[in-house]
């Protein structure tokens, strides 16, 4: 879109890709705005090229072409401004023989660009010797670097599941009615999150790439209701490290010129009380993720469609990864589940389960290993574009044979086969490195409010995980 709010001025714009063919350029004037469009799917970054004339003076003029995919502000180049070109540095480029002012603002909303020219006044902008312009002065001298340290994060995490008539006891032994007055749901702190060592550090330059590392030293999730368990510890230090490079951030997409992530060892426990909470969880932050209750179903099938409140979702960016970088991974995992109740798994693998491991309704893993080589994925010529969704579909396709390729391992460590007889899982079963559950942070009152339980007790737990790892 190209809206022109310069009362001396006249546009005249085309896409680039589109220069030969008059039939796609628009000509605006003041207290206009018209719609521009290519022949098809711009090839590489979509630019609009712009001839500003004066009105009632054809013989000035400016020429600049500024990229569509980021927001910007441009300085129109005035007569008498030149340089020695870039191509040819014995040639002087005259930039324009403009006298009036202008400048050049790009907006995108709704992924459509808004360019527009109004009056204004700014350093000139250097332009390249096909015309392209870059922002003024004041807009690209910046640079930016910061960093946040934190010692210890603790976070809990709260579920609001269905109400009960039960009570049920506290760490300290001390019994909490299950069901708030006046029959409000059932809350109870259902994880625990401890992190230890969080880094964070942010790099911009004037040139607007960004760079920013991420780092965790330790980390361990605890179950805490119905029953404590670890469910993930890192046995190696770090626990997680990222480092991304942006290249520009003021565009429209996404682009990561760079992405490099690494893994400690770590272990993971997986019970049917700790999948139970995820479910919940996933309820309460997600309430209307199951679909339309049947209330819903009826106003809808009511009114046709094209006239229902129903609005079409938003346009977002998209990611554009040139490179990922992942280090190996291993995990040794622990599992507990009672198949008859484990309907998150297809009915026929349950089945089979049971056939083979002579009618056992417990599926046990006790430290099957689960190895992942390092993988160098997408590149400068072939970058992976599309939503975070789709970048992480493609990750796990690339990750699924070597997931498979570990069934090995999960036979010598589990009940699978022959309920686990002939195997490692009952003559030398592994044995977790895990330390014990930290306490919970919060408690639950007779009326279900939630307080902060700062007992001494938990603070000692605490600091005994931010040393435990200490190298």
């Amino acid at each position: 879109m190209l809206a022109n709010q310069h009362p001396d001025l006249v546009l005249d714009g085309c896409m680039e890709e589109a220069l030969d063919d008059t039939a796609y350029a628009v000509s605006v004037e003041h207290g206009c705005r018209r719609a521009v469009a290519g022949p098809g799917p711009p090839q590489g970054v979509p630019k609009l090229r712009l001839t500003i004339n004066r009105a009632g003076a054809k013989e000035e003029r400016a020429m600049v072409s500024v990229d569509l995919n980021r927001t910007g502000v441009y300085a129109v180049p005035q007569s008498g401004a030149s340089r020695l070109s870039k191509r040819d540095p014995g040639k002087v480029l005259r930039l324009s023989t403009l006298t009036t002012p202008a400048v050049v603002v790009v907006e995108l909303q709704k992924r459509v660009a808004i360019v527009s020219v109004s009056p204004g006044l700014g350093k000139l902008s250097e332009v390249g010797d096909d015309g392209e312009a870059t922002e003024t002065a004041e807009e690209n001298e910046r640079t930016i670097n910061c960093g946040i340290r934190v010692e210890l994060l603790s976070i809990a995490l709260v579920t609001e599941g269905s109400a009960a008539s039960s009570a049920t006891a506290t760490s300290g032994g001390a019994l909490v009615p299950a069901t708030a007055a006046g029959g409000a749901r059932l809350r109870n702190e259902a994880f625990t999150v401890t992190l230890a060592d969080v880094r964070m550090s942010i790099s911009q330059t004037p040139d607007r790439r960004r760079n920013v590392g991420f780092r965790i030293r330790d980390a361990q999730v605890d179950l805490q209701h119905p029953g404590q368990d670890v469910v993930l510890w890192n046995a190696t230090q770090p626990f997680l490290e990222v480092h991304v490079s942006q290249d520009d951030v003021c565009m429209l997409d996404v682009h990561l010129r760079q992405v490099e992530l690494k893994l400690g060892e770590l272990e993971v426990s997986v019970t049917g009380a700790a999948w139970e909470q995820v479910r919940l969880l996933m309820r309460n932050f997600v309430p209307g993720a199951t679909g339309l209750v049947f209330e819903e179903v009826l106003d809808r099938a009511s009114v046709p469609y094209h006239l229902g409140p129903v609005q079409p979702p938003q346009a977002s960016s998209k990611l554009v990864v040139s490179q990922l970088n992942i280090g190996h991974a291993k995990v040794h995992v622990w599992c507990r589940l009672y198949l008859p109740e484990a309907h998150y798994l297809p009915k026929t693998l349950r089945d089979t389960i049971q056939v083979v491991s002579l009618g056992t309704n417990r599926l046990e893993v006790k430290g099957a290993s689960v190895k992942l080589p390092q993988q160098l994925l997408f590149s400068a010529r072939t970058p992976m574009e599309g939503s975070l969704g789709a970048v992480l579909a493609h990750v796990s396709e690339n990750y699924m044979p070597h997931v498979k390729a570990c069934w090995r391992s999960l036979l010598q460590h589990s009940n699978i086969f022959l309920g686990g007889l002939l195997s490692r899982h009952t003559w030398a079963p592994r044995q977790r490195k895990a330390f014990k559950p930290v306490p919970p942070l919060c408690g639950v009152g007779p009326s279900g409010e939630i307080c902060l339980d700062g007992t001494s007790q938990t603070l000692g737990t605490l600091r005994e995980f931010t040393g435990s790892h200490t190298i």
